[in-house]
């Protein structure tokens, strides 16, 4: 008579196989029998009501991802599948092989482990294990290259073309993909902050605080302070991204809760920081599909420091409700709190933390390179954008009738206050001219055309090669200008980007002109800096006709700029 196998049973194929497969791995038939047997173990598990004490075996084992039966206290699992993944790649750690392909949900392991006697239960990765960063007290250094890195995964192009992959990976999958997802991608991305450690490593941690296990790595996230800790290993940003472009792309996947499959953003990490503006065109050649104008506009945040349009400053006033962690807020923007017609300017922040120092409260904001990260702003000075404002208000008025209005609407999240304020005027259309911000790119960009000229001079009086460099600085300065033409106009729709046509004011046909004059004669932005693939450098590559030429075209910039969107400078 034939009876039913027992979970011993089950046990004992499991050990039998490993007799014979011992430290390799398993082939196919091997990991057919030994799935056949895990499965009739689990569902063993499955219909028993009290835990085991004891089994007929002094080793239970069990199969692992890369295919080798091992102890199975040996082996780790997760009953969540994003921490699973961000544990990914750490050498101290063995993965269980993936149970639900035979069925099982993932959810259920832990009780289904808990049936077996504890000497024989895979490690619980999520109730034990947090991954933290080792060496909190390395002291922070200045970084060129995590200072272009921020610039490019906080801009609105590089997040637009993280959510037109989530997109494509999301319908791939057959999942849904909604405004919803878009915020959150968004939202995430804006907040990121980049610091610099000259050494970073990561460490396991149990429930005790103790040291599972190391690692050296290049970037991690903490996402309590949407901080990505970086170490630069000393390289330029392109030399960066090209050796790290993996690691940062898993970094990024966990930001973005793993919205996007593993190698989609490798498509475009090469030409981030050279081609940010090229990025969509890449992206749409390669098939990946648009997203709507409507629809970004309705998931956009705006960029912690920016300026909030002066439309909106009537509707300014103190929170109703306090302002949480990771919320928007308005600050007075602190340079002498004033711009130099002696009018307030605002920024947007996001509260990073909350401190209460002598009975009152104390904010740190994330504000962009506005405000030191370690400034705490007093409670006072935290203020909201109302979202319900209505455009015919008179100005002045909306901040005492809201403060004394008990409607229920008024009592909104401060959150959305700001946030929806932000976007609804983001959405509108409307241009947003920042006239102060356009001062100080147009005082720079004198500056550089300064420079140039002296050192057009130097070269002159002792002759050497080195034309290249008063082109580089004549572009630096038309750069610099036509973006200060943006920042008078429109804020806004300013562009992160060296291409001197990306940034010219709309229906500027005489700025257009020159900036193209210009590009004729720099070419490339690289071609000024770096020597080609045949081995041509940039110093016998310009001649003093062509930084001749680039200083005459970069004055008239310069001139014209001033004249028409600076008049009261002149």
């Amino acid at each position: 008579m034939r009876t039913d196998p027992t979970i011993n049973s089950f046990c004992k194929v499991l050990e039998e196989i490993h007799q014979h497969t011992k430290e390799r791995h398993l082939s196919p038939p091997e990991i057919d029998c030994t799935i056949k047997a895990m499965l009739g173990l689990m569902k063993s598990l499955q219909n028993l009501e009290n835990p085991l004490t004891k089994l007929e075996v002094n080793v239970l084992f069990l199969l692992s991802e890369n295919n080798l039966l091992l102890p199975s206290d040996n082996l780790n699992y997760d009953s969540l599948e994003i921490p699973r993944e961000s544990l990914k790649g750490n050498a101290e750690l063995t993965f269980i092989a993936k149970l639900e392909c035979l069925g099982f949900n993932v959810a259920e392991l832990p009780d289904l482990f808990s049936i077996l006697p504890e000497i024989h239960r895979p490690v619980s990765i999520k109730s034990i294990l947090t991954e933290k960063l080792t060496n909190k007290k390395v002291p922070f250094k200045e970084s060129q290259t995590v200072l272009e890195l921020q610039e490019c995964l906080t801009s609105d192009t590089f997040i637009t073309a993280v959510l037109r992959f989530v997109k494509h990976d999301q319908q791939l999958l057959k999942k849904d993909f909604n405004t919803g997802t878009m915020k959150t991608v968004f939202a995430k991305l804006r907040r990121l902050r980049l610091l610099t450690v000259s050494e970073l490593k990561t460490s396991l941690v149990d429930e005790y605080g103790r040291e599972c296990s190391t690692t050296e790595k290049v970037c991690f996230y903490l996402e309590s302070a949407d901080i990505m800790y970086i170490d630069d290993i000393n390289l330029r940003t392109n030399d960066w991204l090209q050796a790290y472009d993996v690691q940062l792309e898993e970094t990024l996947r966990r930001i973005c809760n793993y919205k996007f499959l593993r190698g989609s953003l490798l498509k475009i990490l090469n030409i981030v920081h050279m081609q940010l503006n090229l990025i969509q065109d890449r992206l749409t050649q390669i098939g990946i599909p648009f997203i709507e104008d409507a629809d970004l506009k309705q998931a956009w945040f705006p960029c912690p420091g920016s300026f909030v349009p002066v439309d909106l400053y009537s509707y300014i006033r103190s929170p109703l409700k306090p302002i949480h962690v990771k919320e928007y807020a308005v600050t007075k923007y602190p340079r002498n709190n004033c711009n130099i017609d002696g009018n307030l300017q605002y920024i947007y922040v996001i509260i990073t933390i909350i401190v209460q120092m002598n009975g009152s409260l104390f904010y740190c904001v994330n504000a962009g390179d506005k405000i030191n990260r370690s400034t705490c702003i007093p409670e006072v000075e935290i203020l909201e954008v109302h979202t319900y404002c209505s455009e015919n208000e008179p100005e002045g008025e909306s901040s005492q009738s809201f403060a004394n209005s008990s409607s229920e609407f008024a009592y909104s999240s401060s959150f959305h206050s700001t946030t929806d304020s932000a976007r609804n005027f983001h959405c509108s259309g409307k241009p947003n001219p920042q006239i102060y911000l356009g001062r100080k790119w147009l005082e720079q960009a004198h500056y550089d055309f300064k420079a140039g000229m002296v050192t057009f001079a130097g070269i002159e009086s002792t002759p050497f090669k080195g034309y290249n460099w008063i082109c580089i600085q004549c572009q630096q300065a038309a750069e610099k200008a036509i973006k200060s033409a943006k920042c008078a106009t429109d804020y806004d729709s300013l562009a992160m980007s060296h291409n001197l046509t990306d940034n010219i004011p709309d229906f500027d046909g005489r700025l257009t002109d020159l900036a193209l004059q210009l590009k004729r004669i720099l070419r490339d932005v690289n071609l000024l800096r770096y020597p080609d693939n045949q081995g041509t450098i940039p110093a016998d590559r310009y001649s003093k006709d062509n930084a001749t030429q680039a200083l005459e075209i970069t004055n008239e910039v310069l001139q014209y700029v001033s004249g028409k969107y600076f008049p009261n400078e002149i």
